[in-house]
């Protein structure tokens, strides 16, 4: 067993090193990484809000505009007529895209802001 209150956990300091390694020996190779990946989620995030505003059975929350001057690359939804989880688990099955159901530790948030008890978003 392992307990580690309020401690780092070791593989992820351990991962510190290579990390920055990838992006870069100076300040501005490290900007310019920072640069080309939040281009990179911005254009992904723009695709699949494109995709998602387009439906009359989606829900988007926030933002949707892709702009990553305006919103994080997170992007929350939901589909009238069918549980996170079943969506999620299609998509899991189906592409390699980075996606999950729940309240993410905003539960009051999702179940009295957003209005989805339950499953979540």
């Amino acid at each position: 067993m392992k307990l580690g209150l309020a401690a780092a956990s070791y593989e992820l300091v351990s991962s510190i090193p290579s990390i920055l390694s990838y992006f870069g020996p100076s300040s501005a190779s490290r900007r310019a990484t920072w640069t080309a990946i939040a281009a990179h989620e911005e254009h992904l995030q723009s695709i699949l809000l494109e995709y998602l505003n387009k439906r009359d059975d989606v829900t988007v929350y926030g933002v949707k505009d892709g702009n990553k001057e305006l919103r994080v690359p997170v992007v929350s939804f939901s589909v009238k007529g069918r549980g996170s989880k079943e969506i999620v688990e299609k998509v899991d099955g189906m592409s390699e895209m980075g996606i999950r159901w729940g309240h993410f530790y905003s539960k009051r948030l999702v179940d009295d802001v957003l209005g989805q008890e339950g499953e979540g978003v």
